[in-house]
């Protein structure tokens, strides 16, 4: 291995049996260990990876990680990552963890030495149930239709179908495609069946065959993603103290379309439009953070390394609850590259509030 450490973690009979079962739709794992060594992508996370485990290793973050980093689902491979990440990151600023303590039979991934301490718990939401399998459709589409024999460059416009409908849907499309090349029809034409929209763009200039182009169409969402995030919270709460600060990470890293402003709608509602008199004001309500309600949580974390969320190598906003038992201080983990979301409640004095955010050389912002 190019890292000689990782093989504290990944035994050569670990590494055979990844090798044996690679067809498996789940094996995520083997994807990285056997990218070449020289490859930018491969080198650049197992390094970060040997970095953060040397970091923490005086912690035991060996033994902490070594089953973790055995799972192979994409959703926990993500995850122990993450969990990871933010214990190197604490202690580099400072910040002494312990993994795995217990509270009651369950175990969070890791408390800190902090005044007060706390508790640390991961989540990864993955994209909607509707969107995955949407997407397994598209990419079956996809496959079956790469390359045809008419001499057209086809786009797909619409795939609302499921996996099992996609052989028919697509057989039907290549008819009408043969059809339409046999009546020397001229592009653009569209075809249909049934949830399967294809488009025919253009003749092929330079080749005899036909291939796929683009694929052009995206989601229109409600507040899905907030009650999915609301949904990780609540399944996180069981895993911290009553009387303790919680922390629960949301890693959207996963997700293409769970965004700030989701994290942000799961705790404290969605952004709604509200007449008082002749003035329209802008509130939320039906959040996470309410009162009485998931005081054991002291901040929701959002967080992700996707390229599609972050300018920098990262997005990171800590959320804080307000109802919590035992609220963060101001000054607690003011790192480089956070910010902090706080409410602050209307100056009429109405018992509303305002969301705004600090920290990480903004004054103040608000949300």
């Amino acid at each position: 291995m190019q890292h000689p450490s990782l093989q504290r973690i990944y035994s050569d009979a670990k590494v055979a049996d990844l090798v044996r079962r690679r067809h498996s739709p789940t094996n995520h794992l083997l994807f990285w260990l056997v990218l070449p060594v020289d490859d930018e992508r491969a080198l650049a996370f197992w390094s970060s990876i040997t970095d953060d485990l040397a970091i923490l290793e005086e912690r035991g973050s060996f033994d902490a990680f070594r089953e973790k980093m055995q799972l192979e689902e994409k959703e926990r491979f993500s995850s122990w990552r993450t969990e990871l990440w933010f214990a190197a990151w604490l202690s580099r600023n400072g910040v002494l963890v312990t993994f795995e303590p217990p509270v009651g039979n369950r175990r969070p991934e890791f408390v800190t030495d902090t005044t007060p301490l706390t508790w640390w718990e991961v989540k990864s939401p993955l994209e909607l149930e509707q969107q995955r399998s949407e997407q397994a459709a598209v990419n079956d589409v996809q496959r079956r239709l790469r390359e045809i024999p008419e001499p057209f460059v086809l786009s797909i416009v619409r795939a609302k179908l499921s996996l099992g409908d996609v052989p028919g849907a697509v057989k039907n499309i290549r008819s009408q495609i043969r059809a339409f090349a046999q009546a020397d029809g001229e592009p653009p034409a569209r075809l249909e069946s049934g949830g399967l929209i294809v488009e025919v763009s253009s003749r092929t200039k330079h080749r005899s065959t036909g291939f796929l182009g683009t694929t052009s169409f995206g989601y229109v969402f409600g507040n899905e993603h907030a009650e999915q995030i609301g949904d990780k919270i609540a399944s996180a709460v069981p895993q911290l103290p009553e009387d303790g600060a919680g922390v629960v990470v949301i890693d959207r890293t996963l997700s293409d379309w769970n965004d700030e402003e989701d994290a942000i709608g799961a705790c404290f509602g969605p952004v709604v439009l509200q007449m008082r008199g002749y003035d329209i004001h802008v509130v939320r309500s039906g959040g996470f953070f309410r009162p009485g309600g998931a005081t054991r949580v002291s901040a929701v974390v959002s967080y992700s390394r996707h390229p599609m969320h972050w300018e920098g190598e990262y997005e990171l906003l800590v959320i804080h609850n307000p109802f919590a038992r035992v609220p963060l201080p101001e000054d607690l983990f003011r790192f480089p590259g956070v910010r902090h979301l706080r409410p602050v409640d209307h100056p009429d004095g109405d018992g509303s509030f305002r969301l705004t955010i600090t920290g990480d050389g903004i004054a103040e912002e608000q949300v």
